[in-house]
């Protein structure tokens, strides 16, 4: 049976907390990991958690050796990284958002369409229980036809990086609404059963990346 190897793209913080303990219980997919980042010391490090890995400076160093890529880079760089991947024929799993413009994202989708592969963007609150229920709660009308969805997300927003590039308005002039809210988004859509139409859109980034939104 055949082994697929993994290309790891980015190494950083979220690279380190979550996938590395996923990686370390597959031993036979650990062994072949590719793991690539700007940052040597990065991917060194995910290598010691991992256990094993082989380091790369350029994702383009494994185009052709890659089975599949997971791509855990800021997120201005989702949409060329996961382009070189697709165009390869090599299916990606992309961490949200996919990309910052939709055209972008459009394009993605076409491509992996064209190239027969596989994209996928990892929405992890669907599969949290809480979330589960409440969209078969939904479905089945158990508290009636749904009316109304209020989804206040009003945690402090401390979600790690190595960078620092989810308030870096050099990267991206978006902020809080880009991350944190394309799950809110989602979320409302797949209990819902719909796609979204924008009726009202607050912020108070004046300019920067905003920290509070009010999106109807």
């Amino acid at each position: 049976m055949h082994t697929p190897r993994i290309a790891i793209i980015g190494c950083g913080t979220v690279a380190q907390r979550y996938y590395a303990p996923a990686l370390r219980a597959f031993p036979d997919i650990k062994n072949q990991v590719l793991l690539v980042d700007r940052d040597s010391r990065s991917a060194e490090e995910l290598r010691k958690l991992i256990g094993a890995g082989e380091v790369h400076t350029d994702h383009r160093d494994v185009l052709e050796k890659a089975d599949g890529a997971v791509i855990l880079v800021p997120h201005d760089l989702h949409h060329p990284v996961s382009m070189d991947f697709l165009n390869s024929g090599v299916p990606v799993l992309c961490e949200k958002p996919l990309a910052l413009d939709p055209m972008d994202a459009l394009e993605m989708i076409h491509t992996a369409e064209e190239a027969g592969t596989s994209l996928c963007m990892n929405n992890t609150r669907r599969m949290f229980p809480s979330f589960k229920a409440v969209k078969e709660m939904i479905a089945k009308r158990e508290l009636g036809r749904l009316r109304k969805i209020v989804y206040r997300e009003g945690s402090a927003f401390g979600w790690p990086s190595s960078t620092g590039f989810y308030v870096n308005p050099w990267l991206s002039s978006r902020g809080i609404l880009l991350d944190l809210g394309s799950h809110a988004i989602d979320t409302v859509c797949w209990w819902a059963g719909g796609k979204p139409v924008l009726t009202q859109y607050l912020d108070d980034s004046r300019g920067g990346p905003e920290s509070v939104v009010r999106l109807v």
